[in-house]
């Protein structure tokens, strides 16, 4: 493989890599995004002193909204597909 060759090579490598990382950070903002918007609709079903008493509570609605985040996006990853 000529030198020019090789230069080509690992310059479409690093442009895959850019992709990737670009798509990953994308796909992070999204989950982020719908999870926040989950998460009025889920405190709005706890009473407000549960959660100043109990931060185990709080910590569950989170998981909850990126639990819900997480399939809404691979739902919708199916349907590309």
């Amino acid at each position: 493989m000529t030198q020019i060759e090789m230069q080509a090579m690992n310059a479409l490598i690093g442009i895959h890599h850019e992709m990737r990382d670009a798509n990953d950070l994308a796909n992070d903002r999204c989950r982020l995004d719908v999870a926040m918007r989950m998460l009025p609709t889920l405190f709005e079903n706890i009473d407000g002193s549960t959660l100043l008493t109990d931060g185990k509570v709080c910590q569950l609605v989170c998981e909850s909204a990126v639990r819900y985040a997480d399939a809404l996006i691979a739902e919708l990853k199916k349907s590309r597909k």
